[in-house]
């Protein structure tokens, strides 16, 4: 499949939010060598998985709707979209937020799967015969939070909490309670916690 960027129209057919000139550029200012050394097919393929990534609405609420509405294929451009300090996002661009999170997660996308099925417990913790009790482990398993990307999107997302993305995004909204803050349950019993 070969890349189709969205370039601010809000295309039917697009596969990727950013293109491999400018994801080899994010790369070689960061340093990052793997980048360089993969083929431009391997590129694209990282830029349509990581753009994939960012389709995820349940993962990324993001602010305003669709440009183009239900026929438009990436999540950006958008229209009434206006970042957290207030700043207008024309409905005609992909925000350069997006664009440099797509090159990062594209990066991760080289050596790791970034939509992985997870699987969800039901590992037993304990068992009784008598009287039969079963006991299950509650932990279940979950994605890792990419705070590069979790970072530059903030502003671009609605403050709200998701099934998929448990606190992390922002402060929440009041039917959810307080989001996420890193370093809150650093200290057991302070008022942070």
């Amino acid at each position: 499949m070969s890349l189709n960027v969205e370039s601010g129209t809000g295309s039917s057919s697009a596969n990727a939010l950013a293109d491999v000139v400018t994801a080899d550029a994010y790369h070689a200012d960061r340093g990052h060598t793997a980048w360089a050394a993969t083929t431009t097919a391997q590129r694209e393929s990282a830029l349509i998985r990581a753009s994939d990534y960012l389709c995820d609405e349940g993962r990324f609420p993001w602010i305003g709707s669709k440009a183009q509405g239900y026929a438009q294929a990436m999540p950006w451009p958008r229209s009434n979209a206006t970042e957290a300090d207030g700043s207008a996002i024309p409905a005609t661009v992909v925000p350069y937020r997006v664009i440099r999170a797509c090159c990062e997660l594209a990066g991760k996308a080289l050596d790791a799967e970034l939509l992985p099925d997870l699987d969800r417990g039901g590992r037993i913790a304990s068992e009784s015969i008598g009287a039969l009790s079963v006991s299950y482990f509650q932990d279940a398993a979950s994605g890792a939070v990419i705070q590069a990307v979790a970072g530059l999107l903030a502003p671009l997302l609605r403050r709200r909490l998701t099934p998929a993305a448990p606190g992390w995004i922002g402060a929440g909204d009041a039917s959810y309670g307080a989001g996420f803050s890193i370093g809150m349950h650093d200290h057991p019993g302070s008022n942070n916690s």
